[in-house]
């Protein structure tokens, strides 16, 4: 009910629309993949062939959005407050950005699992206004999460390096987690091409 009143929200005409710089249903997918590319670009120390291959992908199955919403970019558990069983506020805001909303739905379906299965949370969704999402674009947003998940982690080790983050245990984590990322999205690759989309 949460995100479905989310990306219901008419942002325009708000500050939230300094966001918008010229996103379109049209265009909203490719931005954000062309801008996390560049975070690659940016962050990576070599080259990872797996994340270029899905990079590509994306660029040539870009979906149409059903609408422009604020999305908000890291919607999961231990990113709201509750009270009973009521979001009162939600959280960390740091990714947040106006585009498809199936971009959070992409995101939140590693999660969902933890709460309810996916089909129920997704017809809650539908039922509380949230836009009809296709399974090719949904498909699209989940491989999209999964390169935007490795930029941030190559950035965060970085900012270790740099002195920028004090948290060393981050370096620790990324060793740890990076190579498992890696596979989960070659995995998701695979089942989307075996899926003929």
């Amino acid at each position: 009910d949460a995100l479905a009143a989310l990306h219901r929200f008419d942002w325009r005409g708000t500050p939230i629309a300094a966001l918008d710089a010229g996103v379109t249903t049209a265009n909203a997918a490719r931005r954000q993949v062309d801008a996390w590319e560049h975070s690659l670009h940016r962050w990576q120390r070599r080259r990872q062939p797996m994340v270029e291959a899905v990079l590509a992908w994306l660029k040539a199955h870009c979906p149409e959005a059903p609408r422009v919403t604020v999305v908000h970019g890291d919607y999961r558990i231990g990113n709201f407050l509750y009270e009973d069983d009521r979001i009162t506020a939600i959280l960390d805001w740091e990714l947040a950005h106006i585009g498809n909303p199936a971009a959070d739905l992409g995101y939140i379906r590693d999660w969902v699992g933890q709460m309810t299965s996916w089909s129920r949370f997704i017809e809650a969704y539908r039922n509380a206004g949230g836009p009809d999402i296709d399974a090719a674009t949904l498909d699209f947003y989940t491989l999209w999460c999964g390169v935007r998940l490795y930029c941030l982690l190559l950035q965060a080790r970085a900012g270790v390096a740099m002195g920028m983050v004090q948290d060393t245990e981050i370096t620790y984590a990324v060793a740890q987690f990076l190579p498992k990322l890696l596979h989960r999205i070659s995995r998701e690759l695979r089942a989307v091409l075996a899926a003929g989309a």
